[in-house]
This record gives C-alpha cells, sequence and structure tokens, in this order.
C-alpha cells in the first residue's frame, strides 16, 4: 500500500495533468475534487473522440480514428456512457448521447444480438438515465429493447437465449451460459416497477426458481453451462471469472435492490459464498499471504484468476454489509490485496487479464476443507517461472483492456471501511491508465501491460465500459460517500446505478 500521507504531499504533476499541489498540507476534500476533475477530463476527451470521429457507430477505433459495429448497430458506446455523461454533469455530451439514443429503433435491427451484452449495457444503461434524467425517450427505448429481450424467455426451461435478432423476431442459441441468464434480474424488476407492467419481473425472476431447483455437485455453486431446452449442464465448471461472475453478483445486489435480505436471491447467494470459501479460496504455494479464487472442474482446481474475477471483493463487502457477514469483508481485503499486486508488479502499473499460480495444498494451508487436485498446465516460459518465484503467480494473459473490475473494488472497500489507502490506489491506476493507454484522440486496450513502448502496445480498442465502468468507479472513488450512496442505489455489473426500490 502506498503512504498516503507522504505520497499526497508529492503530487505536482500527475500524468498529463498538472495540479496547484505544493508542500503545504492538500486536505483530502481539495485532493479529491483534483482527482475527480481529472477523471471527467479523461471522460470527456474520451467521449469527443466518438463523437468526433465514430457518431452513430458502437464503438471508436482510438487508433485508427473510426468507429466499429461490434455490437450489432445499437449505438452501444452512446448509450453505455449517458449516467456516467449525467452523473459527471458533462450537460451538453449528455444531450449529444440522448440524441443518438433516439436515433435507433431497436426492433428494426437485423442482427444476432448477445442477450447478456444487449441486456447489461443498453437496458441497463437506458433504465438508469431515464431514473436520472425523466428524459421520457429513455424509458421509451428500453420498453422497446426490453421486449425485444423478453423473447428469448420462451424456452421449454425459461431459460433465455443467447441471442436475439429483432427484426427477424428470432431467439438463437440454446446452449447458454450461467451469466447471460442470471445478470438480466435487475434489468427486468426495474423495467417492470418504471412500465408498472410486471412480466419482465416474472420472466427474470422464472429463471432464479428453475437454477434453484437444479442439482448440483457443490451447494450453491453452479456449473456454467446449461441447455436452455432441458435444464442440464454440460460440463461442471463453476467459475467467478467470465461465465459465471455476474450471476452470483446479481444474487446479492437483487437482495439489495428489493430489500429484501431474506428470500431466495439472500440465500443462494450466502450458500454459494460459503461454498466459496470451503472449495474454491486458496493461497499460492510458498505465498500464504495472497489469496486466489480459481476455477473449480468438480475435483480439480485450474490455478488461474481473471481480471474480471478481481469484482469479488466489492460483491463480497457489499453483501457482508447488508447480510451482516462479518468475515467475508476479511477475505474481500485479501483478494483484493492480491487483485493490487496485480497491478503494481507489472511495468505499466496496470493488471493482466489473466495470472497463473502453483496453489499451496489445500490440506494443509487452511484455506480449504476439502483436497482439491490441481490440473496440470503447459510448462511455463523462463520468464514466467522468474515472475512466479518472486511474486507467487505468473501472467499468463498480459492484454489490458481498460477493465474495471479492480477499480470497483477499490470503489467498494473504501466505502465500507474508510481506508484512504484504496482511494490513493485508484489514483496510481488512473496515472498508469492516462499515461499507457492515451492515443492521439482517446484512450486504448494495450497487448503486453508488462511492454515498455506505448506506440506498439496499443491495441486499437476503446470498450464502452471504459466510459460506463472504469472512468465513472474512479469518479465516485473520489466522491463523498453520500454520492450515489450505496444506501440508494445499487450498482447493475455494466455500473449503471438503480435507485433501490
Amino acid at each position: 500500500m502506498v503512504n498516503y500521507g507522504k505520497w499526497c504531499l508529492a503530487i505536482c504533476i500527475i500524468g498529463w495533468f498538472t495540479l496547484p499541489c505544493t508542500q503545504a498540507a492538500v486536505n483530502t476534500t481539495t485532493l479529491n475534487y483534483m482527482r475527480r476533475q481529472a477523471v471527467r477530463r479523461v471522460t470527456q476527451r474520451a467521449w469527443q473522440a466518438y463523437i468526433t470521429h465514430a457518431r452513430g457507430f458502437d464503438e471508436l477505433r482510438p487508433v485508427g480514428c473510426e468507429g466499429v459495429d461490434n455490437f450489432g448497430g445499437l449505438r452501444i458506446m452512446a448509450i453505455d456512457s449517458l449516467d456516467t455523461l449525467w452523473m459527471m454533469g458533462l450537460e451538453n455530451e449528455f444531450w449529444e448521447a440522448v440524441e443518438l439514443a433516439r436515433g435507433v429503433n431497436f426492433t428494426q435491427v437485423d442482427g444476432d444480438l448477445s442477450f447478456f451484452e444487449t441486456g447489461i449495457r443498453v437496458l441497463g444503461g437506458l433504465i438508469s438515465a431515464y431514473e436520472l434524467s425523466q428524459v421520457q425517450v429513455l424509458k421509451d427505448r428500453a420498453v422497446e429493447i426490453g421486449d425485444v429481450l423478453l423473447r428469448a424467455f420462451d424456452t421449454p426451461t425459461g431459460l433465455p437465449n443467447s441471442r436475439v435478432n429483432p427484426r427477424r423476431n428470432q431467439a438463437l442459441g440454446t446452449d447458454v451460459v450461467l451469466a447471460e441468464v442470471g445478470t438480466i434480474q435487475l434489468e427486468m424488476a426495474k423495467l417492470s416497477q418504471i412500465t408498472g407492467n410486471p412480466v419482465y419481473n416474472e420472466k427474470a425472476q422464472e429463471v432464479i426458481t428453475f437454477i434453484n431447483s437444479l442439482e448440483t455437485y457443490l451447494p450453491g455453486l453452479v456449473p456454467v453451462f446449461i441447455d436452455a431446452n432441458t435444464g442440464e449442464f454440460r460440463g461442471d465448471l463453476v467459475t467467478f471469472g467470465a461465465l459465471g461472475d455476474s450471476y452470483y453478483e446479481y444474487l446479492i445486489k437483487y437482495a439489495a435492490m428489493t430489500r429484501n435480505t431474506k428470500g431466495i436471491h439472500s440465500q443462494m447467494y450466502q450458500q454459494a459464498i460459503d461454498s466459496m470459501g470451503l472449495y474454491m479460496l486458496t493461497t499460492a504455494k510458498n505465498h500464504p499471504d495472497d489469496w486466489y479464487l480459481p476455477e473449480l472442474h468438480r475435483d480439480t482446481i485450474r490455478p488461474t484468476m481473471q481480471h474480471l474475477t478481481c469484482f469479488a471483493p466489492g460483491m463480497l463487502a457489499l453483501g457482508s454489509d447488508i447480510l451482516n457477514r462479518p468475515a467475508d469483508l476479511g477475505v474481500a481485503k485479501q483478494l483484493l490485496k492480491s487483485c493490487i499486486n496485480f497491478y503494481q508488479h507489472t511495468a505499466t502499473g496496470l493488471g493482466p487479464e489473466e495470472i497463473g499460480f502453483d496453489p499451496s495444498d489445500p490440506t494443509t494451508d487452511g484455506t480449504s476443507k476439502q483436497a482439491f487436485q490441481s490440473c496440470t498446465t503447459k510448462p511455463l516460459t523462463k520468464d514466467q517461472e522468474s515472475w512466479q518465484r518472486k511474486h507467487g503467480y505468473y501472467v499468463k494473459s498480459p492484454s489490458y483492456i481498460l477493465r474495471p473490475e479492480t477499480i470497483e473494488s477499490l470503489l467498494y472497500l473504501y466505502r465500507y471501511t474508510g481506508n484512504v489507502s484504496y482511494q490513493a490506489m485508484g489514483w496510481r491506476f488512473f496515472e498508469s491508465i492516462e499515461h499507457h493507454t492515451r492515443t492521439s484522440v482517446a484512450y486504448s486496450s494495450i497487448h503486453d501491460v508488462n511492454a515498455r513502448s506505448r506506440s506498439e502496445n496499443l491495441s486499437d480498442s476503446m470498450p464502452s465500459f471504459f466510459l460506463a465502468e472504469t472512468l465513472k468507479y474512479l469518479y465516485l472513488l473520489f466522491s463523498d460517500k453520500s454520492v450515489f450512496s450505496f444506501r440508494d442505489y445499487v450498482f447493475n455489473t455494466e455500473a449503471h446505478p438503480f435507485k433501490i426500490m
């Protein structure tokens, strides 16, 4: 961790921003105001690049300076950014995004849309922005896309198909993923609330009821591949990373949003987290203080951890608070420590997409009550072996695609503990983003977190979640806890705030 006091006074020039900081004491309020303004300027710059070079497209290629429709032409960047622009007081930019949303006719889109991405980014973004601004066209568009997604639930099990084609009125894909079917409940509950039509919430809750009826090989931990026609599992992979992550997140967030801590969602969540602690949490060999959350294949651990999994500390902190599970906060702190290390150890100060590690023996280290074998992995390179000896893990997939999960967890842990070192760490990550991902017009994902040459490391991609999540969470990290308080709002998995019901 950074020594906050000494670090604060040393700030004079931060990345591309010169701040009026001297040897005189800088109070926390002033410092965080300057940090928010820096994040706001980056948001403005990224948005302006999108409007200038990719207006009306899904996303911007920030090196080639051109638009790309990689989500079916839904203008995903505009819709995903709406509430971020509103939150930061970027009024002109917000209305530019509203006009782009106004110009989309979702029913006429002729392409196979991801049920998952459309739900969390488009439906979630429209509902949140409508709740905040009360702009009617945003509600109209939310209903339009909600009705499109509703078609996907017409399966024998009620588990939604993975893809929808609005113009052809088709729902496709019966081999579905846990995170796909379990990450629509917040959005559909909100859509029912703002429209008065209960069908959206009913369809989404039938999914949870069905999943709860399935027999799993570990209590509460659900394999990620499911046949939507039969309800049978396709394999036994369990993970809090890609394919599984937001299912568990939505269990606790639905309980929080509906103020129901005794219902089925909180029960399923607590069972899952109890099993996670018993069967999945582990440490690296010779590094007992570094905790990891690997994948599980029945009785075999796959000793890897994705950047996506770094959302888990924030989820655990939220659950610890609303369900009175204080031990979960301790687990959250330990996991976040590992996620922070993934950033601090690299040349760029940014975290890799995936790491691998050599797990300790769960029968002796006290982190698991059941002996699980570790699956064999291909031989490491010399660099990976050296990295693992030094840090207890190695970089498996070196890219950084402007992901938000570690910053998201910094926000939750800061708000629940008051420890300002989490703010200091978030600022350090912001500096690294500003320095290592900046292009001539915006910001780009990078190929290798340990590469030192910026020009050859840019991958020409700026995902919409950079504005929707990463920059929003940074802005909130430096804001007062009363701003979008966790007592008043629940954030969907794309960081769209929904008012607690």
